[in-house]
């Protein structure tokens, strides 16, 4: 029981942080960040989980994934073997190196502009995300 409380209050805490610094960043998501960015977060997001059920279910990246991923993600490939190669001892998880890329790649102005951590914030409490 102990252990699941500790858990519980951890992500407590983490759910307050994530807002505290979200709200922090309203008037910047108020002006740069419409229904759009948001209904597109959450489609790269489900993208990124249809990918980790894919991959994980059978082991591998297949060569109809890889076709997918080069035609939607040019690039996010060779961004994993890049980033596999740089951190040789770290599992080798698709989806997650996925994930940074296309925050690198497809959410770069909001990342710049200091508004990122609202998007996902929002996104995760969008009802399109369920």
């Amino acid at each position: 029981m102990k252990r699941v409380s500790k858990y519980r209050t951890a992500e407590v805490d983490l759910g307050r942080q994530s807002r505290q610094v979200a709200e922090e960043e309203p008037d910047l998501l108020r002006h740069t960040v419409s229904p759009e960015p948001i209904t597109e977060f959450i489609e790269w997001r489900a993208f990124s989980y249809w990918l980790r059920l894919t991959v994980e279910t059978q082991g591998f990246v297949s060569d109809p994934m890889v076709r997918i991923l080069q035609k939607r993600c040019p690039g996010v490939l060779e961004y994993a073997a890049a980033d596999a190669k740089e951190h040789p001892r770290e599992p080798g998880f698709p989806w997650l190196r996925f994930l940074e890329w296309t925050d690198q790649e497809l959410f770069q102005a909001s990342m710049a502009e200091g508004w990122r951590h609202a998007l996902g914030y929002y996104a995760t409490r969008d009802p399109q995300m369920d």
